[in-house]
Formats: C-alpha cells, structure tokens, sequence
C-alpha cells in the first residue's frame, strides 16, 4: 500500500466515522428533545394539580377559620345565655 492510499484510507475511515457521530448525536438529541416534552408536558400538570390543592386547602382553612371565629364569639358572649337561665326559675 502507498503513502498516498493509506492517507485516502485514513480519510475515508475519518469521514464515516464523523458521519456516524453526528448522526447519533442527532438521534440522541431528537430523542432529547422528546423526552424533555413530555417532562415539561408533565410538569404542566403536577403545577395544575398543585394549584387545585392549593385552592381546596385555602377553602377549608377559610371555612375552619370562620367557624373558629363563630365559636370565638359564642364563647366571647357566653353571659348573656347565663343572664337568661339565671332569670328563669327552675
């Protein structure tokens, strides 16, 4: 073999050889980006979910702090039903 084939031979092997690199690189990349969809797809939802919790717990502490602050004012106001059964004969 000549100088001259085995640096043709070297080039050729270098040229497929870079060709199958970027063509894995570029189905590693598209494969990537799938996935990198799906995640943010993903995502979306987990916030969405997140965001109806949020809403439900901030409804039931709003109820729990109205009754809480019912029960504070009966307990506040508690002489007046005293007054009353102290004003009715037994």
């Amino acid at each position: 073999m000549t100088d001259e084939q085995i640096r043709d031979l070297k080039d050729f092997i270098i040229t497929v050889v870079r060709q199958e690199i970027v063509s894995q690189i570029q189905d590693q990349t598209a494969e990537l980006k799938s996935e990198f969809s799906e995640l943010k797809s993903e995502f979306s939802e987990l916030k969405q979910s997140v965001s109806d919790l949020e809403l439900k717990v901030d409804t039931i502490a709003e109820a729990v702090g109205v009754q809480f602050n019912e029960q504070q004012t009966v307990i506040e106001n508690h002489e007046t039903p005293i007054i009353k059964l102290e004003t009715h004969p037994a």
